[in-house]
Order: C-alpha cells, then structure tokens, then sequence
C-alpha cells in the first residue's frame, strides 16, 4: 500500500509541477505580443494591430504619435515584465520538481518542448515583423515628398523605436528560453 502511495504522491507532485510549468507558459503566452492562429500574420500591440496583409501598414504608422508611442512602450515594458514572472515561475518549478526525480524528468521533457516552440514561434514573428517594418521604411522613402519632412522624420523614429523595442523583446525572450533549457 505505500509503493501505491508513492506513486500517487510522485505523480501529484508532477502535477502539480506542470501546472506551475504551465502557468508560467501562459503567463509567457499572455506577454508576447498576440497572434492569430494563422501564421502570426496579424500581431496586435497595445491597440496597434500590425495587419501585415493591410495595405495601410505603413499609414498607420504614419498616424501614430507620441501618446501611442508611449503607450505601446508601456505595454512592451509589461510584456517583459511578465517574462521576467515567468522565468522566476520556471525557476519555482524547477524547485518543486526538484523533490522528485520523476517531476525533474517530466518538467525537463516539458520544459525542452516548450522551450523550442517559443523559440520558433517568436523568431518567426519577429522576422516578420522585421520584413514588414524594413518594407514600410523602403515605402516611406518612396513616399517621402508627399509625407513631408516633418512626418517622414517622425515615421522613421517610429519604425526605430519599434525595432529597437523589438530587439528588446528578443532578448527578454532568449533569457527566457535560456531559464526553460536549463
């Protein structure tokens, strides 16, 4: 009857293990920027949906100004604050799982997979995000007489503080995958 305890006991303790990996995973899931099911192909920050099927990219950008600048800066901010969350989560998980040579394997397991879907699902948006944000930029330069000075310079500080925002993000991300791998 004790081995049956164990077993149970071991078993809870993997659980509950995972659920504090999944939490963690969420709480990953609810930083990144959103993406739709489709392919990453429309990403959403702080209102700014950057539907890259649209035509409008590069004018929406356009339309942006400081107050919108400031609140998406916000909202990255946060977004690696909560990483940050997750990554002590993954750390508490590991704690846990440490108890239990069976919670260390499940939690490993876990962890690599995971670990490996975010790292390929987050460089695929970024080089996405990438492409499109180098496409508005070579628009921009083709529009710029009918933008103006005032607007193409303020467009393109907008399109560096989103890729700057953006490597950020990145790096968060690899610290991330890095607390999920060890």
């Amino acid at each position: 009857m004790s081995f049956i305890k164990t077993s149970e006991n071991s078993f809870l303790k993997s659980a509950k293990t995972l659920l504090i990996a999944s939490g963690a995973l969420f709480a990953v899931a609810g930083a990144a920027p959103s993406a739709s099911a489709s392919g990453l192909d429309n990403i959403t920050v702080n209102g700014f949906n950057f539907d890259f099927d649209s035509e409008d990219f590069l004018q929406r950008l356009i339309e942006m100004d400081n107050d919108d600048v400031a609140e998406m800066r916000a909202e990255f901010e946060e977004a690696r604050a909560e990483i940050r969350d997750a990554i002590g989560e993954i750390g508490d998980a590991r704690a846990e799982a440490a108890k239990s040579d069976d919670a260390k394997k499940i939690l490993a397991v876990a962890m690599s997979e995971a670990s490996e879907q975010v790292q390929e699902t987050v460089q695929s948006a970024f080089n996405e995000v990438r492409a499109e944000l180098d496409r508005a930029e070579s628009e921009l330069g083709d529009r710029r007489a009918d933008v103006g000075e005032a607007e193409f310079a303020e467009t393109s500080d907008i399109i560096a503080f989103l890729r700057s925002e953006l490597v950020e993000f990145e790096v968060a991300i690899g610290e991330l995958v890095s607390a999920m791998k060890a």
